[in-house]
Order: C-alpha cells, then structure tokens, then sequence
C-alpha cells in the first residue's frame, strides 16, 4: 500500500529514506508503484520524490565479474562502495537491497576521520594511555598493563678522597616494564612515558572489570578510535528498563 509522505526537499530526505529502508526485498517495481500511486502527477510531493529519488536508490545497476556497478550521472559506471547511495536494485532479481559496501566504507572512513581528530587534539596513542602523573596504561604483546611511576633516584655521592672504599655494591632501581635497571636515560623511558626521570616501579596486569570500565581490549591487533562508542552514555548497573505500555491497565492487575 502506499505510504502519504510529508513534504520533501535537498535539506529534508529522512522520511523518503525510511519507508524505502522498510522495503528493502521487495521488487523495485512494486516499491516504485506503491510509492506513486497515490500521488497525482500535479501533486508537489510528487515532483519532490523524482527528484530526490535518484539519490537514495541506484536503480540503474548491472553485474561483472568483479562483482554489481551502479550507473553514476557524472561517473559512468562504478562499483557499489564508491556511490553515496544506500540502496540499490539488484540486476538480476530486481529487488531492492541495502548497499553495505557503502556502508562498510563509510564506518571505515568515520572511524579513520575519527582517529586522526584524536591523534590532533589528545595526542591519543593505540598502546599507551595516562590515568594521571604517575599512572598509566600501556599495551605489551596484546596485554594492557598498569603502570605505577616513580622518580628515578639519585645516585649515590662519591666517597671523599682518601676515604675507605666499600666493597658493597651501588643499588640500582630497576624498571619493571622495560625489564632493565635504570641508569642514565638512553631514550627508552623518554619515549615510554614521556620522562626520562620516571622509571616503572610496579606493573599489573588489568583485569576484565577495568578493561570494561577503561573501554580496552586485550588484543595484538591494532586499536581503532570510535568516537560514537566512546561518547556514548552508559547505563546504570542493574537498572532494567521495562517495555512502555500505552492505555489502561488490566482489571485483575
């Protein structure tokens, strides 16, 4: 049956978008004669839908052995992940179907976009992160670590010329992520924790609560930034949220 539209224009084309997401597996032509037949070819709306149609749907699409192409106005012919539209009419069913090769394509491009405004703002890093001045995260073999800091300790002063030598041993400390006793810097703690006067005095491994409640993972793939997942408001621990029911209650309630 057809579906009665509001009023469509380039800025507003949400509510021609969602009732073809709601077809999706049908045929075009079915989509293409139940959108229209209500419609009067005087009617605005209408002319609206024609104009905004073509870019919602790639009608216009033929198969290749590499795989569908859709027919571009200024393009010619291109593959399904490199048009804007996100749905498209299979050439050998005719069925309206969901372009996710756009949509992969496009969660790729946001996650990267998304990344690099990271790496700009914050200076994010995938195997480091700071909790605070002498706490912080880091990602050894796929294994995410917290690392306490400390200030590298002094050295011992010289004995006093002609005083007795100690056969004793000078005590270095020793740096329990870089597995080495700390002397004097050679970059390694620069680049690890942004000092050269802080060593790691204590390491531990996070447990799954902390890694839930930092948003990590333990894994030896690379991390990828997603700013909606991070941003995201979190639920309450245990409070369940019931189905809303409209209307009266039931008498025996």
């Amino acid at each position: 049956m057809g579906h009665r539209l509001p009023g469509l224009d380039r800025r507003s084309l949400r509510p021609l978008q969602r009732y073809l997401e709601k077809q999706v597996g049908r045929t075009w032509d079915e989509v293409y004669s139940d959108l229209y037949r209500p419609l009067d070819r005087r009617d605005r709306l209408r002319r609206d839908i024609e104009r905004s149609l073509p870019d919602l749907v790639a009608a216009t699409t033929v198969r290749r052995d590499r795989g569908v192409y859709a027919l571009c106005s200024w393009y010619g012919l291109r593959p399904l992940a490199e048009i804007r539209q996100r749905l498209y009419v299979d050439p050998d069913s005719g069925r309206l179907l969901r372009n996710q090769p756009a949509l992969d394509a496009d969660a790729q491009r946001r996650r990267a976009r998304n990344q690099r405004l990271l790496e700009q703002r914050v200076g994010w890093q995938p195997e480091f992160r700071t909790l605070g001045a002498m706490t912080q995260l880091h990602r050894i073999d796929g294994i995410w670590y917290e690392v306490r800091l400390a200030q590298v300790p002094s050295p011992a002063p010289r004995p006093a010329t002609g005083a007795r030598s100690r056969s004793m041993k000078q005590a270095f400390a020793y740096d329990m992520l870089l597995q080495q006793a700390v002397h004097r810097c050679n970059g390694a703690r620069c680049s690890r924790y942004g000092r050269c006067d802080l060593y790691a005095c204590e390491k531990r491994q996070l447990n799954h609560r902390e890694l839930v409640e930092h948003r990590l993972k333990n894994d030896t793939a690379p991390e990828i930034y997603d700013a909606y997942f991070r941003c995201r408001p979190r639920r309450r621990p245990g409070k369940y949220r019931g189905p809303i029911r409209a209307g009266g209650r039931h008498k025996e309630h």
